[in-house]
């Protein structure tokens, strides 16, 4: 059971230091500078985030962050949000505290319109369940060795940030459910400070990408972060992704990861490509929202999720 003496409360403005010192000491394979926080919760084009803190003993022994997000659902654009960061504090860890966050979350959702879009991990997933969460599906994280092709990318086109092309794409890409791909939206999330992304128009017009280099312990990976085309240029999917491949190639990667369905109409082309579902991966998704539109929510298939969603894997 939760500590009595802890209170569940939003964050003010001089709980900052305190949320990023906390970060930096669960993390510290992975630190955050001021700029990155800053970043998260400041500069998000879909609103300030909802931020919560545990206030323990005088202390922040934890938070529960959900950055805006603007969700597509079958048209119509709703104020969403998704989760990235929570964290507890190792010394306050076993007493309830991550439970507390997510139903004060989820009570503060109760009577809204807002959609929500959770990547939970293993040690917190259970407390979307227990307080309504409707799972979704596996995180759908698909991996292919690259195939070492050396070709030119003639098709994928670098560009310095999106404009409105990239929009116009995705309402035509035939997706029911998904975020929304707005160039605002994509040249913040892909702003992160001291990361470095790889922005592509496809062919013109046909689609976009954006891809990611990193080394992981001995060997080099490529994520594919977005991936997105009109709905009349599917059936060259595989063509495009011979780029991808060749990207790797260029940039020295064993492996091309991305997410992406069995339910989603990628899948197949993706597939043919060599990108196989990595059957160890046991971490799910979780989504929640209004009544009038919670069975287009929780319907895998008319999702479209990406790495752009939870860029972890």
């Amino acid at each position: 059971m939760a500590d009595s003496e802890a209170i569940v409360r939003l964050a003010r403005s001089d709980d900052e230091a305190a949320i990023l010192a906390l970060i930096n000491r669960v993390q510290p394979h992975a630190p955050w500078t001021q700029a990155h926080y800053d970043w998260q919760f400041k500069h998000g084009p879909a609103g300030a985030p909802i931020l919560r803190v545990i206030d323990c003993e005088g202390l922040i022994a934890g938070f529960l962050a959900v950055s805006r997000r603007h969700v597509w659902v079958d048209g119509k654009i709703y104020d969403g949000f998704l989760m990235q960061d929570g964290m507890t504090d190792p010394t306050f860890r076993g007493r309830g505290f991550f439970n507390m966050l997510a139903t004060a979350l989820r009570d503060g959702l109760v009577g809204t319109d807002l959609v929500g879009l959770m990547f939970p991990n293993k040690h917190s997933e259970n407390s979307f369940r227990r307080t309504g969460w409707t799972e979704l599906m596996k995180v759908p994280l698909r991996v292919a060795h690259a195939q070492g092709l050396t070709k030119d990318l003639s098709l994928l086109q670098p560009v310095p940030a999106f404009n409105s092309d990239v929009l116009a794409i995705w309402k035509d890409a035939g997706f029911s459910v998904g975020v929304l791909r707005s160039p605002e939206y994509l040249n913040w999330r892909y702003g992160i400070p001291g990361a470095t992304y790889y922005r592509f128009m496809i062919d013109g017009d046909a689609g976009f990408a954006v891809l990611k280099v990193y080394d992981r312990g001995g060997s080099r990976v490529v994520n594919l972060c977005d991936f997105v085309v009109r709905k009349g240029e599917r059936g060259r999917i595989a063509e495009f992704l011979d780029e991808v491949h060749a990207f790797a190639q260029q940039h020295g990667a064993a492996e091309v990861q991305a997410l992406v369905d069995a339910r989603n109409p990628y899948a197949a082309a993706f597939e043919a490509k060599g990108f196989a579902l990595d059957l160890s991966q046991d971490r799910f998704i979780f989504t929640d929202g209004p009544a009038d539109v919670l069975p287009r929510l929780s319907s895998a298939s008319a999702w479209h999720i990406s790495q752009a969603d939870n860029d972890v894997y």
